[in-house]
């Protein structure tokens, strides 16, 4: 009788192998609170193993998702609630209002909540109970405790904040940002209540601020502060004071209106009614809305910031804008330096409109004296790219440049591409939040 051979059983190969089941909970749980409230439901059926996994993760709750196509959204949403034994990791409420709201933040599911995001015309102050344990929030077209306002708040862990159209007092955003001790991320978007806007932040690293109503911005003491954006809009500019940001790298978009900016210091002695014994050396990004544009204006803003390395320029042509800007618009002389034209790399011309000479002279200005210019970009309209590209080398004296290494660049600037902070928090991590989204028209030379 012949032994009966027994055969070593298959081994699974690598990709038949479910890793990711081999995962702690925590971390199973975490990725599922990444999906979308019905994705991660359906992950229970996935194995036994991962039966239980959502019921316990941490809630991401979003009316956006496709829960709410559903014509009994309301009930679902409501039973989730009601039986999700996690906590909750974020809400963007949107939608809904009413008592079907005010019964959602009251419950137990929505603990320790990381996340917010609210749309609903009204803030209720059982919001608030959350302030312990957020990280981001969001609020947009709602009115910002208009009555009853708390005396003060407190948002010990909340890094990012974001008011979209919200009305609100004055008085109670300062209150809101003097009870952020780790805030590092703000946007003011369109709100009104608001005039004045001053930081006094330890930890704040962006700001933006895209509001047409507000007169003054004034950063008194933010010394981790790296970038403040503002819209691109020309008109109306509020006054820009900055006191003390050691570390502010991204600034603009500012007017090339000397006196809507204030670089002042801590030291009366040193403040300056010109600003010209006051220097930024931090500053490496560096946009202006220039009327014109008006290169003897420019000048001006160069010798403010000595080290810096991208220049971005938003040329605005006005109706007798020449006759306004003429008698600045001659270059500077020799025993004038501007020293940041010994670190300028990059200068973007956006709008930029060839064969006009104005235009053609402030770009021949950078050509002739930035000594370590690598590019130079123009950013046209989309129906005026088509350009003789000898000639505009001959205008520009492109031969007798002061870098030989320096290229030009055309690409065509959609108007509605053009940088704007409206929905766009993002921006406020970008690495270049002035940088063109634009398509390549023609390689430079």
């Amino acid at each position: 009788m012949e032994a009966t051979t027994l055969r070593p059983a298959k081994q699974p190969s690598l990709e038949e192998l479910d890793l990711i089941s081999l995962l702690p909970d925590e971390i199973l749980g975490t990725i599922i609170s990444l999906l979308y409230i019905e994705e991660g439901a359906r992950t229970a059926i996935l194995s036994r193993r991962w039966r239980h996994l959502w019921r316990s993760s941490p809630l991401n709750l979003d009316d956006g998702s496709h829960l709410w196509f559903l014509p009994n959204a309301r009930q679902v949403a409501s039973k989730i609630l009601s039986e999700h034994q996690g906590d909750g990791r974020c809400l963007k409420v949107r939608h809904i209002y009413g008592a079907d709201f005010d019964g959602w933040i009251k419950s137990p599911a929505l603990d320790n909540l990381q996340e917010i995001d609210l749309r609903i015309g009204s803030l209720p102050p059982s919001v608030l109970r959350f302030a312990p344990t957020l990280r981001v929030a969001v609020f947009s077209c709602c009115s910002f405790f208009l009555k009853d306002t708390p005396r003060t708040f407190s948002f010990p862990h909340l890094k990012e904040l974001s008011l979209s159209s919200v009305a609100m007092r004055e008085e109670t955003l300062h209150s809101v940002l003097s009870g952020c001790p780790v805030l590092e991320s703000l946007l003011i978007d369109n709100c009104t209540g608001l005039r004045r806007l001053v930081i006094n932040s330890q930890t704040l690293r962006s700001i933006a601020v895209c509001d047409d109503g507000m007169d003054e911005i004034v950063i008194e003491d933010a010394p981790r502060l790296e970038r403040l954006i503002r819209s691109l809009q020309f008109e109306p500019t509020p006054i820009i004071r900055v006191i003390r940001a050691p570390k502010l790298e991204i600034l603009g978009p500012l007017t090339d209106d000397f006196a809507k900016f204030k670089l002042e210091t801590t030291a009366p002695e040193e403040m300056t009614d010109g600003n010209l014994n006051t220097t930024m050396r931090s500053v490496k990004v560096l946009h202006l809305n220039s009327v014109g544009p008006n290169l003897g204006a420019v000048v001006r803003f160069l010798k403010l910031f000595p080290c810096l390395e991208k220049l971005y320029i938003m040329s605005c042509p006005k109706k007798n804008s020449r006759k306004k800007t003429k008698k600045n618009r001659q270059h500077p002389g020799t025993q004038d330096p501007i020293e940041c034209l010994d670190h300028l790399k990059e200068l973007v011309l956006r709008i930029y409109r060839f064969g006009d000479k104005q235009e053609v002279d402030f770009a021949k200005f950078f050509v002739l004296n930035a000594e370590v210019l690598e590019l130079m970009t123009f950013a046209v309209h989309y129906n005026r790219h088509n350009v003789d590209r000898k000639q505009q080398h001959k205008l520009l004296k492109f031969d007798s440049r002061a870098s030989l290494g320096a290229r030009v660049d055309t690409i065509v600037d959609y108007e509605h591409e053009r940088f704007a902070c409206r929905n766009n928090s993002h921006i406020l991590s970008m690495d270049n939040p002035f940088g063109s989204s634009c398509e390549f028209c023609a390689q430079g030379y």
